[in-house]
């Protein structure tokens, strides 16, 4: 899968609460019923190409996304030159960033695609280092996907890493979460070695998420 150009509109241009999305009602010219279903089918089919393409979020999107809901998120901001990520560092402020390039693969940190920098000359540096490339990771295919940007984030004290998830198994075609005190870093490898460290909990697509499950999930990641 080629990733998105980072020059795109951003995701909240695209998905937002109480806006028109790629599925809103379409009022169709009364010319007959069959023009009328042909032309319904067309645009149907144009809307799901634009929405298949648009739901490939970059982590700076997603981001977005988890702020405009009131999620806490580190400060951080995107880069497309070596200049912008060290103007970026001097306004975030701090004394370390993370320069992370933004691609649609996971394994970014192994494969040398997250790097920590401490000042904004070295930020600089490592953003040049990695726009234009191709980042190849164990889920990126051996012909890599390209760093169009990079997303310089303030650097944080971590207490605990924990894994939450939300995938669609195939086999019972519902979208299940997974939680895990192991973190995502390794989560593959936790998955092979220690599944018992993972939780999970399939939604009925009729009732959707219940109460009791949230607190399935919170119990197994010890939240207060």
């Amino acid at each position: 899968m080629q990733g998105v150009a980072c020059k795109r509109k951003p995701v909240s241009d695209i998905v937002r609460p109480g806006k028109p999305g790629p599925f809103a009602r379409v009022a169709l010219p009364v010319t007959g019923a069959s023009h009328a279903r042909a032309a319904a089918l067309s645009t149907h089919r144009n809307y799901r190409a634009a929405w298949s393409r648009s739901m490939n979020l970059h982590e700076y999107q997603a981001k977005q996304l988890f702020s405009e809901y009131g999620v806490p998120i580190l400060p951080g901001k995107v880069a497309r030159s070596p200049e912008e990520a060290a103007a970026h560092v001097k306004a975030l402020g701090g004394t370390g960033w993370l320069v992370k390039a933004q691609v649609h693969a996971g394994g970014r940190g192994k494969a040398g695609g997250v790097k920590f920098v401490k000042s904004a000359e070295e930020a600089a540096a490592v953003a040049k280092s990695l726009l234009g490339t191709q980042l190849v990771t164990f889920q990126s295919g051996p012909g890599g996907q390209p760093v169009d940007c990079v997303l310089i984030d303030s650097a944080a004290q971590i207490a605990h890493e924990l894994y939450l998830s939300a995938v669609v198994d195939r086999g019972t075609r519902r979208v299940t979460f997974m939680a895990s005190r192991a973190g995502g870093m390794d989560i593959e490898e936790v998955a092979a070695h220690t599944p018992e460290k993972i939780f999970t909990v399939a939604v009925d697509p009729v009732l959707g998420l219940q109460d009791y499950q949230t607190r399935v999930l919170g119990f197994a990641l010890e939240l207060d």
